[in-house]
Order: C-alpha cells, then structure tokens, then sequence
C-alpha cells in the first residue's frame, strides 16, 4: 500500500493472487488451501487490513508537516535523535491518482504493472519450491528487501512518467523509430 497508494490496484492484485494460488495449486502445494482461508483469511483479513491500514498510513504521511532544519540548530538531545531518525522518511509525500480510466496508453501500463507484480509474487513461491531454498531462510528476505526498495523507486517513476505530457511524445517517437 506504501508503494502503489490506490486501494482499487491494491485490490486487483490481492484477487488476483488468490486467483493465481487456485490456478497453480497443482504445481505449489502450499497453495492448496480451503476457499475460507483463500478469501476470509487471506483476502479480507490480512490483504484487506494491510491494505487499510497502508491506505490510512499513507494519509497521516500527506498530512504530515514536515520541518528541515539543522542537526544543530534543534536545543535538546532528544530532539536531535527524533531528527536523525526522520533523516530516513521522505522529504516530501504524494498520494497517487493512477488515472488508469484517462487513456488507452495508461490503462495498458497499469495492466503491466499489476502482471508484474503478481509475477514478482508468484517467484517467491517458486524459489522456494524449484529451487528448495527453505521459507525462514535469509536470502528470502534479502531478495525481498531489494525488491521493496528497487520496486518503491520504479513504481513512483512509473507514476510520474504516466502523468506527464511527454509520454505521448515519447510513445509515438518510440513507435516512428520501429516502422
């Protein structure tokens, strides 16, 4: 909810792994679950208050005053480590308006965007069953890690390109060039 910021994407991509897990239970048998715990447990209550709770979290973010001045301009030692610790939040927070409905263009990455992802999903899954890395191994979080940080980075200039002007340039001088 952090990276995309737009319940109804967010929504699209937890029915659709659901989805995704009943069609390849035969291949994954940890996808082999009872339809309760596809679409109660899973769906509504851990995707569904995820993203809730994603949603309100990026709200309090736009809401947020945000105050840069100095290290050592702030009196008390107390103060100064609250500041350190905000070092690591964003300078600045935007809430995303896909506009997924505006044009053909848009509507096409967004679909890219949600196959994608679930994509990126869906390998999760498959390390750990192809090539037996165990589920609490480290190299699990890792490759989860750097997906969260290069796919936060990506996904917000994704969302800037999308609502520029230029992507109508860029697409027909993209197309020009290939005929």
């Amino acid at each position: 909810a952090l990276i995309i910021r737009d319940v109804w994407l967010l929504n699209v991509i937890s029915i659709g792994f659901e989805l995704m897990e009943y069609t390849l239970e035969c291949q994954l048998p940890n996808f082999g679950e009872c339809w309760w715990d596809h679409w109660i447990l899973d769906f509504l209550l851990c995707n569904g208050l995820g993203i809730y709770l994603g949603i309100k979290t990026c709200e309090y973010l736009s809401m947020k005053t945000y105050h840069w001045r100095g290290l050592w301009k702030i009196p008390t030692f107390k103060g100064k480590l609250k500041r350190a610790a905000e070092q690591f939040t964003p300078y600045s927070w935007e809430q995303f308006k896909w506009g997924y409905t505006e044009s053909f263009t848009k509507f096409i990455s967004v679909a890219a965007l949600i196959t994608f992802w679930m994509l990126q999903e869906l390998n999760v899954f498959y390390l750990k069953t192809i090539l037996w890395v165990p589920p609490h191994h480290s190299l699990n979080a890792y490759r989860e890690l750097i997906y969260a940080v290069c796919g936060a980075c990506a996904i917000s200039e994704m969302y800037h390109f999308l609502q520029s002007k230029y992507i109508s340039d860029f697409l027909s001088s993209s197309i020009r060039q290939r005929s």
